[in-house]
């Protein structure tokens, strides 16, 4: 009868260790892939329970610990490059931080994948979570051109899948053969290359991670141009993306800086040529655009325009009145025409003063609300 052979594995029980000896044990647990601190009120508080298993090429494991702060700074000589992806999924708590200095959240509501082979930061609340690492090579992921961190929301149908068939190979890893849970293990591969990336070849789910950042970027520039405080840096920590990538978005247009300043310059433009002309417009115009110099302001004007800041005043008033007709013209032209009337109507000497009057009155009665109709045409 031939042997079965177990996955390897690695389990720890922070319960089975003294309170004072917990802390030392968790830290020598994940040694060589992060450093850990407690982010509790007390070691004696301190709890946490971890196992994983060796699947081939894929490690997939459940952990639940108290709150914790996990840190890896590839900087460190002592860590061990990991050159893959993990997959993991929150069955309770949050966890916050940064991956390569740009923010992120892992919520119950998503499964989340992201590069580990970079510097990371998570705070966690108490967590419990399933977790799966892949090798770059098996889903032919390439750092330099795909994105650091991808979301899924568990209840789309892709989080559904994912997480039924996560949760199937941990329960194999757990009680199947070595072959059958390798096997296993790498028809999740399979199934994960397909789902996320469509064997990667045109990034659709990773541009469109890309184009929603975009999108947000461009729309908080727009929604705070008029803030004088507006810059990388602000952008950066609102968004929660890095100034590589912020450089990026903004390369066509010369930079964050110049594209800022040339969106207010456009709002100043837009605002000078509805205004009417009065003294010391241009100047309230460029304060109201966060240009303190109204001599500079007037320089970058003229740089972008190639006029000055004056000479469009007004410009989008005077172009509707010129398409709009000239009423009192227009008034004048019927009052001449009702007087052309009523003098080819009048009366002859030799005719009949009260049939004429009649007469008269019956054509003005007549007339007169088609000449009106013209004046309110």
């Amino acid at each position: 009868m031939s042997q079965t052979l177990t996955l390897p594995h690695v389990s720890l029980d922070l319960l089975e260790f003294e309170p004072q000896n917990r802390w030392v044990a968790w830290s020598d647990y994940n040694s060589g892939f992060v450093d850990v601190e407690p982010n509790i009120p007390s070691l004696q508080q301190m709890y946490a329970k971890s196992v994983f298993y060796n699947m081939g090429n894929t490690v997939i494991g459940r952990q639940r610990h108290c709150a914790t702060i996990f840190r890896r700074d590839l900087a460190h000589s002592s860590l061990q490059r990991e050159e893959c992806l993990v997959l993991s999924l929150n069955h309770s708590g949050t966890t916050t931080g940064l991956v390569n200095d740009r923010s992120t959240v892992f919520s119950p509501s998503q499964l989340c994948l992201f590069n580990f082979d970079q510097s990371l930061r998570f705070n966690t609340d108490e967590c419990d979570y399933t977790y799966i690492s892949i090798p770059f090579s098996d889903l032919g992921y390439d750092p330099s051109r795909h994105q650091a961190v991808l979301h899924i929301d568990r209840s789309s149908p892709m989080g559904r899948i994912l997480q039924s068939n996560l949760e199937l190979v941990l329960e194999g890893a757990q009680s199947y053969k070595m072959q059958d849970a390798i096997a296993l293990g790498d028809g999740f591969c399979g199934l994960l290359k397909g789902l996320i990336s469509r064997n990667l070849r045109d990034d659709s789910v990773f541009q469109h991670y890309i184009q929603s950042r975009e999108v947000a970027v461009r729309r908080f520039v727009e929604e705070n141009l008029r803030d004088p405080g507006l810059d990388a840096a602000l952008i950066c920590n609102s968004i929660g993306v890095s100034r590589s990538v912020l450089h990026r978005i903004f390369l066509s247009e010369g930079g964050v800086s110049r594209a800022i300043k040339g969106k207010r310059l456009d709002g100043a433009r837009s605002d000078l040529t509805k205004l009417e002309p009065k003294r010391g417009i241009i100047a309230e115009v460029s304060r109201y655009w966060c240009f303190n110099d109204q001599s500079r302001f007037s320089t970058l004007f003229r740089e972008r325009f190639k006029v000055k800041p004056s000479d469009i005043i007004g410009s989008s008033l005077m172009e509707r009145n010129a398409d709009k007709p000239n009423v009192c013209s227009r008034r004048h032209s019927v009052t001449r025409l009702a007087s052309l009337y009523r003098l080819h109507q009048a009366p002859s000497p030799i005719s009949d003063g009260r049939r004429c009057e009649v007469s008269n009155a019956a054509n003005e009665g007549a007339s007169q609300p088609g000449i009106d109709r013209w004046m309110q045409a």
